[in-house]
């Protein structure tokens, strides 16, 4: 397996560290993870969740050693546009939730 780091989101976070580490003057910059929209064998450790996790983490955890002490002006956020039940459904999975 390659390393996760080479997944899409470790690729466009190094592209991001090396615009900061290029003084351009970056001051915001974004970028999208898509692949969340499981509904199933999400999986706990192991399964489609938990790469995705992992490869996120990977990927960040990759960009802060890249930028190392440029780090202390960096903000990193993270969000996602939907949530999801906390019920397992039938399929190994959780499906969308909703708001009050």
């Amino acid at each position: 397996m390659a390393p996760r780091i080479a997944a899409p989101i470790g690729q466009r976070l190094k592209q991001i560290a090396q615009l900061v580490k290029a003084d351009v003057g970056l001051e915001i910059a974004a970028t999208d993870c898509g692949g969340w929209d499981t509904h199933t064998g999400q999986g706990a450790a192991q399964g489609q969740l938990a790469n995705r996790l992992g490869e996120l983490g990977d990927a960040l955890a990759a960009s802060s050693a890249d930028l190392c002490e440029r780090m202390a002006d960096v903000c990193v956020v993270t969000m996602t546009e939907f949530g999801r039940t906390v019920k397992e459904n039938g399929t190994r999975g959780t499906d969308h939730g909703h708001g009050p």
